[in-house]
């Protein structure tokens, strides 16, 4: 049976996820890179300001976030990170990469174009695959586990 991109890729970030990652550095050389919610503890959070979530909408007050990178491969594809993100709402056009996230704290509720709306919740999986537009509504502070895989933006 054949797999798709997105398939293959499912299955290796949620495999990432759940045990330590195997990581390949430069030269060959192998080593164990653990994605873990405390990573995050004792590191400074940032300000993300936001764009109206609906267009028309007023301006979002800025969020606090804390984003501490645990691996990214040699051709910057690659990037699996720890992630805490304040309660906000944010619009999601065109998304640029393949993302995985393992939610570990919080709810979150994403609305497709079709007006679908799904909830997640603590140990809940998401995989929002590049091109998606909708809707990211946190109903609370979350913290999760991101395996991310494409072109990223400069500044993404």
């Amino acid at each position: 049976m054949r797999r798709s991109r997105l398939q293959l890729f499912a299955a290796l970030t949620a495999l990432a996820v759940s045990q330590p990652a195997l990581a390949a550095e430069g030269g060959g050389t192998r080593h164990i890179t653990q994605l873990k919610l405390s990573d995050l503890e004792g590191q400074p959070a940032s300000t993300l300001d936001l764009a109206p979530a609906v267009p028309g909408d007023a301006k979002q007050p800025s969020i606090s976030y804390t984003a501490v990178p645990r691996y990214e491969s040699k051709d910057r594809k690659l990037l699996a990170s720890v992630k805490r993100y304040a309660k906000m709402t944010l619009p999601l056009r065109d998304w640029p990469v393949d993302e995985f996230m393992q939610l570990m704290v919080g709810e979150v509720e994403i609305v497709d174009e079709a007006g679908t709306v799904t909830r997640y919740r603590d140990g809940d999986a998401i995989l929002i695959p590049r091109g998606f537009n909708g809707i990211w509504r946190q109903l609370t502070d979350v913290e999760f586990i991101a395996v991310e895989y494409g072109e990223t933006p400069p500044g993404g």
